[in-house]
């Protein structure tokens, strides 16, 4: 079933629609939450969480790309649940490695008015992204996105975790210097 036919199922508020969504896209949001939250039971009720939030936000929304308004969702929803683990000191993961990393060029918004710098930002990165060679993408999407282990990114890519930590430097220090360009930070 494509992703029409599930935003149709949605809009229908048809119960078939989380079927369809986890078995299309299941096996890759309990990976992406596993490796946000490093925990199989914590990443299967995110992903639980997440397709609450589909059903409860499909209709009145109707995003235009499904696929990434889901794992926006889903990514929202994992890095909530790991800032309420982080809170009570019980987990720990990926996410605060990868996010220090990036915090030089990109900072959180902490205020509803910044959502329209956000939306800016994305567009931004989202350029950015689409000027560089496909592996420096996709190790860049790995850990900023998906926020893989270096050496995860390393392995599936079959490079050195050197390697992958130096292209992510530059990669990172190319976006920075855009972002000043463009006169972001």
């Amino acid at each position: 079933m494509d992703d029409r036919e599930i935003m149709a199922l949605f809009q229908a508020r048809d119960e078939q629609a989380i079927a369809e969504t986890l078995a299309r896209y299941g096996e890759n949001c309990r990976a992406m939450a596993r490796s946000m939250l490093g925990s199989p039971l914590d990443a299967e009720e995110c992903v639980s969480d997440t397709m609450l939030k589909l059903w409860n936000a499909i209709p009145p929304a109707e995003p235009e790309h499904f696929a990434a308004y889901l794992y926006t969702v889903l990514r929202r929803t994992a890095m909530d649940r790991w800032e309420h683990q982080r809170a009570e000191k019980r987990g720990g993961s990926q996410i605060a490695a990868a996010l220090d990393e990036l915090s030089e060029c990109v900072s959180a918004p902490d205020d509803v008015t910044a959502e329209l710098e956000r939306k800016e930002l994305a567009e931004r990165i989202n350029r950015f992204l689409g000027t560089l060679k496909a592996t420096d993408r996709n190790l860049f999407v790995a850990r900023y996105y998906a926020m893989l282990p270096v050496q995860e990114i390393a392995d599936r890519f079959g490079l050195s975790v050197s390697n992958v930590k130096i292209r992510l430097m530059r990669t990172r220090g190319e976006l920075k210097k855009l972002l000043r360009k463009e006169a972001f930070l």
